[in-house]
């Protein structure tokens, strides 16, 4: 799960910044007139969306956190793969993957309400770099975000393949 964190992390910076430069491109070309006017309407949206997504992984996170460290990482089949792995890196510790995916939710929970924030603050100001900094900041949350969901996606297949 490391190497995915570390994955998931530098993916929704990219893809924030290609989205942001492809838009500033439209922007100073025309294809998108008036951009302060768009963001004003979608901006309450916005707002709303990132407030449930990080209230829904929240709630989800407890619940996900115990059921698979008792699911998996309690189980004696997880037990002898651990000690395995142990054997060649002494520095492994049996909780490190729930450890970092736990991690990882918590920093998607506060990029979730720091975007909610910053759309209805910053979000306010008829700018237009802060506009672009606001949509920097939506893209690299929603990407964050999904990235975390395929994260979650191999969890789960993982946690399947324990309880069979």
């Amino acid at each position: 799960f490391r190497s995915d964190m570390k994955k998931i992390n530098i993916v929704s910076i990219i893809i924030s910044i290609i989205f942001v430069v492809i838009l500033i491109f439209l922007v100073q070309y025309g294809f998108i007139l008036c951009l302060t006017s768009l963001y004003e309407k979608l901006k309450l949206p916005i707002f709303s969306s990132f407030v449930t997504i990080g209230s829904f992984l929240l709630s989800m996170m407890s619940f996900l956190i115990i059921k698979t460290k008792e699911t998996i990482f309690d189980s004696e089949k997880y037990e002898q793969t651990f000690l395995k792995h142990k054997k060649f890196n002494e520095k492994l510790l049996k909780y490190d993957p729930i450890r970092r995916l736990a991690n990882t939710t918590f920093w998607a929970i506060v990029i979730c309400y720091l975007t909610s924030f910053t759309t209805i603050t910053l979000g306010s100001i008829q700018n237009l770099y802060v506009i672009y900094f606001c949509i920097f900041i939506n893209m690299f949350s929603f990407v964050f975000v999904l990235s975390l969901v395929f994260t979650f996606k191999k969890l789960f297949n993982v946690w399947l393949s324990f309880t069979e």
